[in-house]
């Protein structure tokens, strides 16, 4: 019965649940709310959040951007005393023991602390054993040196597991993992893309707290948020956010790379082949920057290049499956080709993975009405109505300010709402 319901999840959401440890979290906290993907507009925001919980990205493997692991590796090495390293949000632990791998092979000892929320994750990072696909990057000789192979893939070698410290960790509880405060390197990656960025600007507002005076925070390629950490400096290529010091205020807009910024830049000035150009470029350095996907996919849709954005969407859902954003573009363009059980599929599948995000609610509302089931339109234009209210923080992270056809204001969002 559990495995029933966990298909019919991916059916009707077009999620895909990665085997593993989440497969069975879902279908156990689907089995205890006695939920089906037919009725989860009528589940309340904890349940949600507990089943989208049990869904992760499954999208990790080591080595991922192993260049901006080398960074960090080169961070820890210009330590004068034994480097500390917090990896926050570390999922299943491909990403922690990436780095310790590295460290090893550099010659370093490094206290390294890896958390996560969920307890599930940890566990399976603990334990160590990883499918053959997780491992498709990295290098002969270091599986050779660090990992055991065995009937379901492979066992990271025990003396490489006990350089890092797993834990059960709330990145935004305010409080500071196991390992305490003094970090010489945080590595936060691909993580504060699926909060607000106010929730991320306040994050990074307390952790440059928690870094030694020389420490440094390292985000992802997809992270485009604030950095309360002072002026960022290049390692390797890569920025890495500085401590500020005592009394810094707080940045009010987001830091971004340089030629996204142009992108963003020649968006507003009214030149969008330019702007297609520049983020094209951009993505062939950072290809993992799940942002830029969006906003150069929103380019093409906004001029009905429906190939280009389904292209750019594809890829952006690629590296990361849990994103609502991401899935409710995906519905956009459907509703824009007229595949309405797709488009569905994907609004369902945005709203459900952030209850919060009122844009998906509202354009389920619009479907279910053009489907002509008013009961459904009408309750979740009422829940759009509702998470709007009061709400004037922008819902989008990807660029569409300034694109014909995808400027969606609060004040047109309410109208929707109301309709």
């Amino acid at each position: 019965m559990g495995e029933r319901r966990v298909d019919q999840w991916e059916k009707r959401l077009g999620l895909r649940v990665p085997p593993g440890p989440y497969r069975a979290v879902l279908a156990t906290e689907l089995a205890r709310v006695g939920a089906d993907a037919d009725n989860d507009s009528e589940l309340d925001d904890a349940t949600l959040a507990a089943i989208t919980g049990a869904v992760v990205s499954g999208h990790t493997y080591f080595f991922r951007d192993a260049d901006q692991l080398g960074a960090v590796v080169e961070l820890l090495g210009r330590c004068t005393e034994r480097p500390r390293l917090w990896c926050a949000g570390c999922s299943t632990g491909e990403e922690p023991y990436s780095v310790a791998i590295l460290a090893a092979e550099a010659g370093l000892e490094v206290d390294l602390v890896a958390t996560d929320i969920n307890p599930e994750a940890v566990a399976w990072a603990r334990a160590g054993r990883y499918p053959a696909s997780a491992l498709r990057h990295v290098p002969p000789e270091l599986l050779a040196r660090y990992f055991r192979s065995n009937p379901s893939g492979y066992l990271i070698d025990a003396g490489l597991r006990e350089r890092v410290q797993f834990e059960v960790h709330d990145l935004f509880s305010g409080v500071p993992p196991a390992g305490g405060l003094a970090w010489d390197v945080i590595l936060c990656r691909n993580v504060l893309i699926y909060y607000q960025p106010s929730k991320g600007v306040a994050w990074a507002a307390s952790v440059r707290g928690w870094l030694k005076r020389d420490g440094g925070l390292v985000l992802g390629a997809s992270d485009h948020l604030a950095a309360t950490l002072g002026t960022a400096h290049q390692v390797r290529g890569w920025p890495v956010y500085r401590a500020a010091p005592a009394g810094a205020g707080v940045p009010d807009g987001p830091v971004r790379p340089d030629l996204y910024r142009r992108a963003l830049d020649e968006i507003d000035a009214g030149d969008p082949a330019a702007a297609e150009n520049t983020l094209a470029t951009h993505l062939a350095r950072r290809s993992g920057d799940v942002v830029a996907w969006l906003s150069l996919g929103n380019l093409h849709l906004s001029r009905h290049d429906f190939v280009g954005a389904e292209r750019c969407y594809r890829e952006a859902l690629a590296l990361a499956p849990t994103l609502a954003e991401a899935h409710f573009w995906r519905g956009v363009l459907r509703r824009k080709q007229g595949d309405q059980d797709d488009a569905l599929r994907a609004l369902r599948a945005a709203r459900f993975l952030a209850p919060e995000f009122w844009p998906a609610a509202a354009l389920l509302g619009s479907l279910w009405n053009r489907r002509g089931d008013r009961a459904r339109g009408r309750a979740e234009h009422e829940r759009a109505l509702a998470l709007l209210e009061g709400n004037t923080e922008n819902p989008f992270q990807a660029r569409v300010r300034g694109l014909p056809g995808l400027q969606m204001s609060a004040d047109e969002l309410r109208a929707l709402a109301r309709a």
